[in-house]
């Protein structure tokens, strides 16, 4: 049977469960910003994010989704799990990211492409619904 997961990390440091978490998002654990599916452009919502934001999705997201900033969290709103259907690309100039209680499905692999530095996933599921391996 092939992996429920796939996860290609190029460079950096990925931290699965663990590891550096932005000060400010770790005070307070809030939501700063929210997106619901189909209320707006995934992509602009997390290029928007700042030093410091904690984004909160709702719903699922049937889009893929590249990251090139850093400093901020993205995570489901409390009670749910969200989900980003497509491939998550984080780019290296991608840094200090935490990626918290989503559920990360895509029929590409790797599902996650991590390129970046200081990369914290923490209670989530990846998966391609085993339809590949590495």
């Amino acid at each position: 049977m092939p992996p429920a997961a796939v996860v290609a990390v190029a460079a950096g440091v990925l931290t699965l469960g663990g590891g550096h978490v932005p000060a400010a998002a770790a005070a307070s654990g809030k939501c700063t910003r929210t997106l619901a599916a189909g209320s707006g452009n995934l992509q602009r919502f997390v290029r928007r994010l700042h030093r410091g934001d904690v984004g909160c999705l709702r719903g699922t997201f049937h889009t893929s989704l590249s990251i090139h900033g850093g400093g901020f969290r993205l995570k489901s709103v409390p009670g749910a799990r969200a989900t980003i259907d497509g491939v998550v690309f984080l780019a290296s100039t991608a840094h200090d990211v935490v990626l918290a209680h989503l559920r990360f499905r895509s029929n590409d692999t790797p599902t996650l492409r991590v390129n970046g530095r200081r990369i914290t996933i923490r209670g989530s599921e990846v998966t391609n619904d085993h339809r590949g391996i590495c």
